[in-house]
């Protein structure tokens, strides 16, 4: 089994029964209990678990929110292809939303070489990249600065999201399934994503292969929500199967 399939069993089985054993999925994987041990260590880096001796426990599914220096880390170089490919699906003179992730966050760059772009984000960040480009106007949306993550968040972000009406929306989540469709960590992101799916024509999703299977706390949409999906090779036929059947167009970043 591909670390990445182990890494979304173990993140399912923790949210199921609240602990794992190290023993228990060394024997179920047949792999190495040092293998094993950096798989969750992996995991509490990323704020999903926290590692005891002898395993791990469920370390509150709401509280996973952590800083944009650590999470960046995950999975760099499917994040940029996801974003190359993204770029161009955008065309000079469009309107856009754009969502502050670290997923998204690669996108800034691709879209500064676009010219006479509308967009509007509450990444600090992506607005100071795509702006660099004098022709383009960015809307940097109005809110609580959240320091570590580089972006604007709460109830006055969502208003000024729901302002707007734009060709496009770039978005991603934090667990995608077919039996819960898109789903968050918090209330203020899931609130936020609802904002985008209501003000874009075209929805689009970036989300790196380990996403996909992941059930998070809150559901804000189903699958129906969104039009195109670009993620990484690593993904499965399997796992495309349920998504290209409804109609989604699926696109997979070459490395």
């Amino acid at each position: 089994m591909l670390k990445n399939e182990r890494l979304k069993f173990i993140v399912n089985k923790i949210r199921e029964q609240q602990n794992v054993r190290v023993k228990d999925l060394k024997e179920y994987f047949q792999v190495s209990d040092e293998t094993i041990r950096r798989d969750l260590m992996e995991l509490e880096k990323q704020g999903l678990l926290r590692c005891v001796h002898g395993g791990a426990v469920y370390d509150s599914f709401t509280a996973n929110e952590y800083e944009v220096e650590v999470r960046i880390n995950n999975n760099p170089m499917e994040k940029e292809a996801i974003c190359r490919e993204a770029a161009e699906l955008v065309q000079d003179g469009q309107s856009l939303a754009i969502l502050a992730s670290t997923t998204t966050l690669p996108l800034g760059k691709y879209l500064a070489a676009k010219n006479n772009l509308t967009v509007v984000t509450n990444s600090i960040q992506l607005g100071n990249q795509i702006s660099s480009n004098m022709s383009n106007h960015v809307i940097l949306t109005a809110g609580n600065i959240w320091h570590k993550q580089q972006k604007t968040m709460g109830d006055l972000t969502a208003y000024c999201f729901r302002r707007y009406r734009v060709d496009k929306a770039f978005f991603s989540v934090s667990g995608v399934s077919p039996s819960d469709g898109l789903t968050e960590y918090t209330e203020e992101e899931s609130e936020l994503l609802r904002a985008a799916i209501e003000m874009s024509r075209e929805r689009i999703l970036l989300n790196d292969s380990t996403k996909f299977g992941v059930v998070a706390f809150c559901r804000f949409a189903g699958i129906e929500a969104v039009h195109q999906m670009i993620t990484d090779w690593h993904i499965t036929k399997k796992e495309l199967s349920y998504y290209t059947s409804m109609g989604i167009k699926v696109y997979c970043a070459a490395k």
